[in-house]
């Protein structure tokens, strides 16, 4: 009987639920609209972004592929100090970490002046002229200076760390496909120049800093290996120490004929034409639903209200 009675009610209330939607369906309905219209009118002061993409791949393991027959001077090389090449999963990982790095950016930011405003002082993008505007109470964009935020403000212009974090939170971002291996950057801006010229530079930098490294330490290895080999007197241990030399001399060769040295571009970054948010259509759905649930509540509310 119990289980009868729970079952009446469940059905009155549900009944009782239909009726007041029903004898409220034009607010409810009005109600939602308004919502609606707000939030697409609301969507129209949000500025268009775009996202501008590229995939890429580590570079050819070329050099992994002629050490195959020089394991046996692993242990030789590791007593010299001189390092293996690095797999294709630590080139991924380590291209990850320089782009995301706050010296990184800190460098984009002093070799190209105009990325530091782009990202701290955007104002619209000129679709007419295809420039970017800047927002002309923090950055004097024809006189390229920097101006305070108030009379308060100790600093005018921003520095690196305060970039990093819009950079890393709003801009760009980096991901690795673990089954390929191959890894995907995108930059997003109310800026489309913007956004593809940001992941040219990066992919440049990344290539530039990776194959100044790899020649400066193949160069020290070099000239190390050499003065242990003008110290050494036994045959075989200089022939060990010639083989290494070879194998600096080929890391040496590939970052100065290779622009492409840590990265290979699969797909290049593009200028989009389409924004990437907001979608206006989602927005208005989305007010809609808000509206149709607040006010099924507000009418279930305000009949309860009204039988008391």
């Amino acid at each position: 009987m119990n289980f009868e009675g729970q079952e009446n009610n469940s059905k009155l209330n549900i009944e009782n639920l239909i009726h007041i939607i029903r004898n409220r369906s034009l607010f409810i309905l009005l109600s939602s609209f308004l919502l609606m219209i707000l939030f697409s009118l609301f969507s129209l002061f949000i500025p268009n972004y775009y996202k501008s993409e590229s995939l890429l791949a580590v570079s050819n393991d070329n050099l992994n592929d002629s050490q195959a027959g020089f394991s046996e001077l692993a242990g030789l090389a590791a007593s010299f100090g001189v390092g293996e090449a690095l797999s294709g999963d630590e080139k991924a990982d380590l291209a990850i970490a320089i782009s995301t790095s706050r010296s990184f950016l800190e460098t984009l930011i002093y070799k190209y002046e105009w990325v530091l405003p782009s990202l701290m002082a955007p104002k619209q993008f000129n679709s007419i002229d295809n420039i970017l505007e800047f927002d002309e109470s923090l950055y004097d964009s024809r006189q390229k200076i920097w101006k305070k935020k108030s009379f308060f403000s100790e600093k005018e212009k921003p520095s690196y760390l305060e970039a990093h974090e819009v950079y890393i939170k709003e801009v760009f971002k980096i991901s690795k496909n673990k089954l390929t291996g191959h890894i995907k950057m995108s930059a997003e801006h109310i800026s489309p120049v913007f956004s593809k010229n940001l992941l040219d530079v990066i992919i440049r930098e990344i290539n530039l800093i990776s194959r100044s490294r790899d020649k400066e330490n193949a160069e020290k290895a070099i000239l190390f290996l050499q003065m242990e080999s003008a110290k050494n007197s036994l045959d075989f241990l200089n022939k060990s120490i010639s083989k290494l030399i070879e194998k600096q001399l080929e890391v040496k060769m590939m970052t100065e004929i290779s622009d492409e040295y840590l990265l290979e571009i699969i797909d290049k970054p593009f200028v989009p034409e389409k924004k990437s948010y907001p979608s206006r259509l989602s927005l208005g759905i989305f007010g809609f639903l808000i509206g149709l649930i607040i006010s099924i509540v507000w009418a279930i509310y305000s009949s309860n209200n009204k039988a008391k």
